[in-house]
């Protein structure tokens, strides 16, 4: 719990629990203190359901379960950004469910961020802007404002918080980096060092990714050097 996770987990389905007990083989497992079944609620609330008749409760009784973060919270489902909990309710040693608050397991919050960060505005050193004429062979480049605002009403994991694994970026003569080969990362915001074939007139593109802590990476964002 309180870690965050990524949209690139299967089917937005990054949590798995087992009973590590294990269950028991009667009504109140063999002995007083291992259950055979339980009832779970998985939801985006840290307080306890009510456990009426309609609660949207799952029995549990063997196996190991793996939930979704998504508007079902069902596999199949939009994904939604946010602190997930597991709520737990045990069959107690004379068959019955122990509904009460104070005899329910809750566990959280498990955090899920599907969200990627909004990329830096990036400038070029000389002065001049984005696909207007440069003179300079080997360009550099600062980066600025990037952030992690995650949707409304939910907290996002929130910028890479190690400087140096928050940014990568591509450079060289392709339009998309796809082509461009592994990126480099950055150890800040300033891209130095980046150079041009002697004597050679073209455009070459620099392409920023941004990663957030959950580990989500942005789209590129490319700037056109002329």
């Amino acid at each position: 719990s309180s870690t965050w996770w990524h949209k690139y987990v299967t089917g937005h389905i990054p949590f798995a629990f087992k009973n590590s007990a294990i269950f028991g083989t009667s009504t109140h497992g063999g002995s007083v203190w291992k259950a055979s079944r339980f009832k779970y609620v998985w939801n985006m609330s840290a307080t306890p359901p009510a456990w009426s008749s309609s609660t949207p409760a799952t029995e549990w009784s063997s196996g190991t379960i793996n939930l979704a973060c998504t508007d079902t919270f069902l596999p199949g489902g939009a994904p939604v950004d946010g602190a997930y909990y597991l709520h737990v309710a045990a069959m107690n040693e004379n068959g019955e469910w122990n509904y009460t608050a104070a005899d329910t397991a809750t566990y959280g919050p498990f955090q899920y961020d599907h969200t990627v960060p909004n990329n830096p505005a990036i400038g070029c050193d000389d002065g001049f802007g984005a696909a207007e004429v440069h003179a300079d062979p080997s360009p550099s480049f600062t980066l600025s404002g990037a952030s992690d605002p995650g949707t409304v009403g939910v907290t996002a994991s929130g910028l890479e918080a190690t400087a140096s694994g928050r940014y990568r970026y591509y450079w060289g003569p392709e339009p998309l980096p796809t082509g461009a080969g592994a990126p480099t990362t950055l150890s800040d915001e300033t891209i130095t060092g980046l150079t041009l074939p002697m004597n050679t007139e073209g455009t070459y593109y620099l392409h920023v990714q941004t990663k957030d802590e959950a580990g989500n990476w942005s789209d590129p964002v490319t700037w056109t050097y002329n």
